[in-house]
């Protein structure tokens, strides 16, 4: 054996011992005795990687593979190394390359899935996992990273029979325990959450989602607790510090609440590829006489209509403000401020875009941590927006002429999130005793396509949800706006429809799951946000029928 290959062995030796700095001075002595030894640079390759030194690594790697193209594993943790320098895409030629020469390499497999998960190419990596598990059955990490791509596809139960199998092969595994919770409480499921979630060491990331789930179940103290230790565990830690501010000001703690309200920017910033960045500094709560502002949007529609309340208190302090919204909403915004410049959102500017300048910037999000600080900050108005007068008039003798004095619209969907959208929203045979009062007439407010349910009640039941064509929420605000004022009375689950009606001052009765969102607060029957809003809550979650049937009776004194 030459000199070469007794230092390697050596080498290799202290490597797997853990003894890293001897072994890499080592296999540098391999390497300047035979440069070429392939070998060498392999293992000094995956010991750079293992170090952190990526472009070491990638460079080792990288050279014993143009010496030696036909070693599969030499392929197989190149690709390995580009995908932890986020290089999905070369990763990807790598492995394939790797499997080329080693089809039945499970560990090629799962890391090729790895890289396309990376890519967004899900379904793929659904089958490359898929054959790495066939090559390697009793692979618990195989099973678990399938059922994480599953979770990514939304096809939760597929995900929880995989992240199962994953825990029958390795049953204490922490991290498998803590993905099966939080697939469990992204499934509604969050006592049951917690059961896997309590056998876990406890991490930042099992303590938000233990949080999350003891939200779900109405308990937010317990919530802030779990996020309080978060913060402990892991100081400034954004997602912790986030979900905080939600369980706060579902307490209607505003002061505490908008403060750690702030970081859901940091949170948002670290998964977008792009975030905002603004040239100005970002404004404190300032004086701003003499100054000009840019409020930029964020979050959905909903979001952006209840933070536009700050707007009117916003106005009088700014000397000069541009805003940037949902270019829908720019027609009725417009006609509501026209002291404030509006314009079209924005999601990726950059400075070589052009972005206009102004002294300072700040989120829509932020307005309230200045303008509602207490629910005493919060005005008694009947609204802050207003539809167009003539449309308006011309909505209510239409909406009149259908018969009946009292015209109502509804909305019974909502939610964008899966978890959301089943608890907030209901069926049209759950509103049948709502639909029955007398001497009213219903108007369709629900955006998407809904023609097959209003058909479907108009069959069963006779009566008819009024339903206009040349009005899409989705794509004419500002016409859908002028038809919510015209009403005599919204009823809605918790979505855009409610925003609007109680932004227009239109009477609006919002019904909640339980618990409901942060902003409906925990128990109360009204709320800050827009005075002429009556909330009617679940008794307990998943109870509908006595959501509506108060909706019923109070609808029959009502109307």
């Amino acid at each position: 054996m030459d000199q070469a290959e007794r230092l390697l062995r050596k080498a290799l030796a202290l490597h797997q011992s853990g003894a890293w700095a001897e072994a890499r001075d080592l296999y540098m002595q391999v390497l300047q005795l035979d440069p070429d030894h392939a070998g060498a640079l392999q293992l000094l390759g995956g010991l750079m990687l293992q170090c952190g030194d990526l472009p070491t690594a990638i460079d080792c790697l990288s050279r014993a593979v143009d010496i030696a193209p036909h070693v599969a594993p030499f392929h197989e943790n190149l690709g390995v190394a580009l995908r932890t320098a986020q290089r999905p895409t070369e990763a990807v030629d790598c492995l394939l390359q790797a499997l080329a020469l080693e089809p039945r390499s499970h560990s090629a497999h799962s890391n090729l899935g790895g890289a396309l998960c990376d890519l967004g190419k899900l379904e793929e990596a659904v089958a490359a996992y898929q054959n790495a598990i066939q090559l390697s059955a009793k692979d618990a990490e195989y099973h678990l990273n399938l059922g994480l791509v599953y979770s990514k596809l939304k096809e939760y139960e597929k995900a929880e029979a995989s992240m199962r199998r994953a825990l029958q092969l390795l049953p204490k595994d922490s991290w498998t325990l803590q993905s099966l919770g939080g697939l469990l409480c992204e499934m509604d499921r969050p006592e049951e959450a917690l059961r896997y979630l309590g056998r876990v060491n406890r991490n930042p990331e099992s303590l938000v989602t233990t949080a999350t789930c003891q939200l779900d179940l109405g308990d937010t103290q317990k919530a802030i607790e779990a996020f309080d230790e978060a913060v402990r565990v892991a100081p400034g830690y954004s997602e912790a510090i986030a979900g905080r501010a939600l369980a706060f000001l579902h307490q209607g703690d505003f002061g505490r609440g908008w403060k750690d309200y702030a970081a859901r920017k940091q949170v948002s910033a670290a998964k977008d590829k792009r975030p905002r960045s603004f040239a100005e500094p970002e404004w404190d709560g300032g004086p701003l006489q003499d100054f000009s502002l840019i409020v930029y949007a964020e979050q959905g529609i909903g979001e952006e209509i209840m933070f536009a309340s700050c707007f009117p208190d916003l106005f009088d302090k700014v000397d000069k403000c541009l805003v940037e919204c949902d270019e829908r909403l720019i027609p009725l915004y417009e006609r509501s401020f026209p002291t404030a410049e509006f314009t079209r959102r924005e999601f990726h500017p950059t400075e070589s875009d052009n972005v206009p300048r102004a002294d300072f910037h700040t989120a829509i999000g932020d307005l309230p941590r200045f303008f509602r600080p207490r629910e005493s900050a919060f005005p008694d108005r009947a609204g802050f927006l207003k539809a167009d007068e003539e449309a308006v008039a011309e909505w209510r003798d239409r909406t009149l002429s259908l018969g009946g004095d009292f015209v109502v619209g509804i909305s019974w969907r909502g939610g964008k999130v899966a978890k959301v959208h089943r608890r907030k929203s209901t069926t049209l045979d759950q509103w049948t005793k709502v639909l029955f009062t007398k001497n009213v007439t219903f108007v369709n407010l629900q955006y998407g396509d809904c023609q097959r349910e209003l058909q479907e009640v108009y069959d069963e039941t006779g009566i008819r949800i009024h339903h206009f064509d040349e009005v899409d929420p989705l794509q004419q605000l500002d016409e859908w706006a002028a038809l919510v004022a015209s009403l005599d009375l919204v009823i809605s689950t918790s979505n855009a429809t409610v925003h609007m009606a109680g932004a227009l001052g239109t009477r609006v009765w919002n019904l909640l799951p339980e618990p409901a969102e942060w902003r409906w607060m925990s128990t109360r029957d009204d709320s800050p946000w827009y005075p002429l809003m009556q909330l009617f809550r679940q008794s307990e979650p998943g109870d509908w029928d006595s959501v509506f049937e108060s909706v019923a009776e109070e609808l029959a004194v009502s109307s």
